[in-house]
């Protein structure tokens, strides 16, 4: 099955590009702005990962599924939050 993702924003070089699952954006976002601390944690956490700062503790790759090896999940307020980061290939 095919998925689609929202950009969500990509890195300041170029190199990586973090999108949300499509089905699933809005109820995420929806729960990131629903309290000024999430979204912030968000934030930093997404500033981390585009600026190739972000421990492996806090997102690494997880195992999906054949065809899904740029998946990526990351761990916020002490549960698995499934977001995508897709690493742009770069010529």
């Amino acid at each position: 099955m095919k998925r689609k993702a929202e950009l969500i924003r990509i890195s300041q070089d170029g190199k990586k590009a973090f999108y949300l699952d499509a089905e699933n954006s809005g109820e995420i976002m929806a729960f990131m702005k629903s309290d000024p601390a999430n979204m912030k944690k968000f934030q930093t956490t997404l500033e981390l990962i585009l600026n190739h700062r972000a421990p492996r503790d806090l997102y690494d790759k997880e195992n999906f599924e054949k065809g899904c090896e740029q998946v990526t999940a990351i761990k916020l307020f002490g549960s698995t939050l499934k977001l995508v980061e897709h690493i742009n290939k770069v010529a």
